[in-house]
């Protein structure tokens, strides 16, 4: 459960504040439920939205530096939030990037896994078939390799843009990611999914 953590307070000066805001969209008291599923949740002290790829580096730079509590919230499809709401930075995406070349998919993590498979079928490419009753962002999906009448996220993509330990990103191709039932490398990591490319079937 996402909540209030009396022990761990955000505590962001003005000064802070105004360097965070140079990167990205912040919004203070905002209603969570609004990025649930569930529909439920109290407000987040702060919402950072981060829609620029070349500033998100720089933006967990500071993060890093400051040392300031944060969450990273995907496609709010896995989580219960508290009534209560929650003290620290809530962080997400929102690159909205959604692309189709031939039988090529781009997509950032932010993009709702049901939108990617409308996408494909729009263009009259299969392969993602599977995914279309699965809630939640393309990100989360990778993550843990979502799947479902016989299919998995693993078996379309090819690689994905990820912003790893050191605040840099890096292209990771699919052998890399170490895919296994419902898992990959990136539940154990402390990386963020920002774009992933996919191979569908014309």
């Amino acid at each position: 459960m996402l909540g209030v953590n009396r022990d761990n307070r955000i505590n962001i000066d003005n000064n802070l504040l105004q360097k965070i805001k140079e990167l990205a969209i912040i919004e203070e008291d905002y209603p969570l439920a609004d990025l649930s599923t569930f529909k439920i949740g109290g407000p987040a002290k702060y919402l950072c939205r981060l829609n620029n790829l070349k500033t998100i580096p720089l933006f967990w730079q500071l993060i890093k530096q400051y040392n300031i509590p944060h969450y990273f919230l995907g496609g709010g499809s896995n989580i219960l939030i508290s009534d209560q709401g929650c003290d620290s930075l809530i962080v997400k995406l929102d690159l909205n990037k959604l692309e189709v070349l031939r039988n090529t998919i781009v997509a950032s993590a932010d993009i709702a896994l049901v939108s990617l498979v409308s996408s494909a079928l729009g263009h009259q490419l299969t392969g993602l078939e599977f995914a279309v009753g699965i809630p939640g962002s393309v990100g989360g999906a990778v993550v843990g390799n979502a799947g479902a009448y016989g299919g998995q996220i693993s078996d379309s993509l090819i690689k994905c843009l990820i912003l790893d330990e050191d605040c840099q990103i890096q292209s990771w191709t699919k052998d890399k990611l170490n895919f296994k039932y419902r898992d990959s490398i990136l539940k154990h990591r402390k990386v963020v999914i920002t774009c992933v490319e996919f191979l569908s079937n014309v």
